[in-house]
């Protein structure tokens, strides 16, 4: 690409570029590109052969057309569309959890009956299954997981009673659909389901970081210094986070986490929730809509006991996490 020949041409180059998917540069002149009149004033010989002028004209057509094509295809591997409809959940969570005074649109996905759920789930869900009111919640749960995945929502809420099984379950049906790296977090007392690690899958299990007894600001020096590093390192196309009983974080701290990592997989996030805490339920719905996290108090150091044990992961996983070893210490 010829380098451009002044700070101005270089601005409008780029806003050029994205014009096609910010709607606010619509409105805006970009007719530099077949007139560079922002160039820089250059001195010009005095005495210029016509013929010359006419063969710089078509090389810098031809050059301008060879620049716009190269940023269209640049541009579409490096901005993705932004899906119409940001947030989905179930019609029956959003009318438990008064999601239907929200700000925010929150798209209510039709759910599957339960013969459709067991013809889903019979080929390779099977096993993780055992109750009949868990198959039933995965239905609402793998809908919101195929919008997700076809793009045509960013991300999505579903209620389950059984989380590590619904969880594991996602985690299956994702890679089978074509999803390469998925991070997967459990925030409370709960287990892994076996066989999900598979060098697809990661599991931040945040019960076994030794954060089961963590107050709030214990949880936010882990996740600046441990969850995030790791996270941003693995580059996942996919997050689910399930938060489960037996926590002791708070409302803030879990909306901090879903609100933190909203800018990996392009923001597509599947949270399953074991509760029926509304204002967990309405917290974790506005962040993922894209309100802004709850206020998260005065801040207090954490403990030195905490400092320490996630001093040690850090250490235990700074060989295979390049980002641990640039993160703060």
């Amino acid at each position: 690409m010829a380098p451009c020949l002044s700070a101005i041409e270089s601005i409008q180059n780029v806003r050029a570029a994205h014009k096609p998917y910010w709607k606010w540069l619509t409105y805006e002149d970009t007719s530099f590109l077949h007139n560079l009149s922002t160039r820089s004033d250059l001195p010009k010989a005095a005495d210029t052969n016509p013929c010359a002028e006419d063969e710089a004209k078509i090389t810098d057509s031809n050059e301008t057309d060879r620049i716009e094509r190269f940023l269209e295809l640049h541009m579409k591997n490096v901005i993705f569309p932004v899906p119409p409809i940001r947030t989905a959940t179930t019609a029956e969570l959003k009318a438990s959890a008064h999601l239907n005074t929200f700000p925010v649109h929150l798209h209510a996905v039709k759910e599957m009956d339960k013969n459709e759920i067991e013809a889903l789930v019979s080929d390779f869900h099977a096993d993780l299954v055992t109750t009949n009111k868990t198959l039933l919640s995965l239905g609402s749960m793998l809908t919101i997981l195929d919008k997700i995945l076809k793009k045509e929502v960013c991300n999505g809420m579903a209620e389950s009673p059984a989380a590590s099984a619904s969880v594991a379950v996602a985690l299956r049906h994702s890679l089978c659909f074509g999803s390469q790296r998925v991070l997967c977090i459990f925030v409370g007392d709960m287990h892994i389901i076996p066989n999900t690690e598979d060098g697809f899958m990661f599991v931040l299990n945040c019960f076994s970081l030794l954060l089961k007894d963590a107050d709030g600001n214990d949880f936010f020096s882990a996740v600046l210094g441990f969850i995030l590093p790791v996270a941003y390192s693995y580059q996942p196309n996919l997050i689910v986070i399930a938060v489960g009983p037996n926590r002791s974080l708070g409302i803030s701290g879990i909306s901090l986490l879903f609100g933190l990592l909203q800018g990996l997989a392009e923001s597509r996030i599947l949270a399953v929730i074991e509760d029926t805490d509304r204002n967990l339920m309405q917290s974790v719905a506005k962040t993922l809509a894209g309100a802004s996290v709850p206020h998260f108090g005065v801040h207090v150091p954490p403990t030195q006991e905490k400092v320490n044990q996630i001093k040690t992961l850090r250490s235990q996983l700074q060989q295979d996490w390049k980002m641990l070893q640039c993160s703060g210490k």
